[in-house]
């Protein structure tokens, strides 16, 4: 570096790094230059309604979002590209049954009730495939018997929790898929 007029110039050299295009690829220098503007401690505060992060294009949204990965134990991170939500949103039955005026608010509030339940359930107990799905439905389902509401939750598990290591995208699918199987078998669409 020169300096010149009392300002600093820098001269960028031939196959010079500064840095990744995008925060999730830029593992040397997210730490060392992340700057925080008082975004990350609104980020962890979790007990208050400012849980949304919206900016333009380069904001450092991603950079925030990274640094509290890297910072903080207990983070599971959901991808909406995995989360089948064009699965969804081309479903036919679903499509038409909204079009009729059902609301399908409550199909997405258990849906995504579901889905967070599975991923905060896989990471608690470390399950990442069919034998270790297994091994927690032997270990969990004894501790709650005579305890109707845990009876109840065991159930469910057991309906959906053979799929627990599968990706979110595939469990999603199998949810949609089973609620336009029952709705294809109780109205005749055709009619429609």
């Amino acid at each position: 570096m020169k300096q010149k007029n009392s300002e600093l110039s820098f001269k960028f050299r031939k196959h010079m790094s500064i840095g990744s295009l995008g925060a999730e690829e830029d593992d040397l220098f997210l730490q060392s230059c992340f700057i925080d503007t008082g975004d990350f401690d609104v980020a962890l505060a979790t007990n208050t309604p400012q849980s949304i992060i919206l900016g333009r294009t380069g904001a450092g949204k991603t950079a925030l979002l990274e640094k509290v990965k890297l910072e903080c134990e207990n983070v599971i991170e959901l991808n909406p590209e995995e989360l089948s939500l064009s699965y969804i949103s081309n479903s036919d039955i679903l499509s038409f049954i909204s079009k009729i005026g059902v609301n399908l608010d409550l199909f997405f509030q258990l849906l995504w009730r579901h889905i967070f339940t599975v991923e905060l359930i896989k990471t608690k107990y470390n399950i990442g495939n069919e034998n270790q799905v297994n091994n927690f439905f032997s270990s969990f389902s004894f501790s709650f018997q005579k305890d109707r509401k845990k009876e109840k939750a065991v159930e469910y598990l057991n309906q959906w929790g053979s799929q627990f290591w599968l990706e979110t995208d595939i469990r999603v699918q199998e949810i949609t898929q089973k609620i336009e199987s029952e709705i294809s078998s109780k109205v005749d669409l055709k009619s429609y």
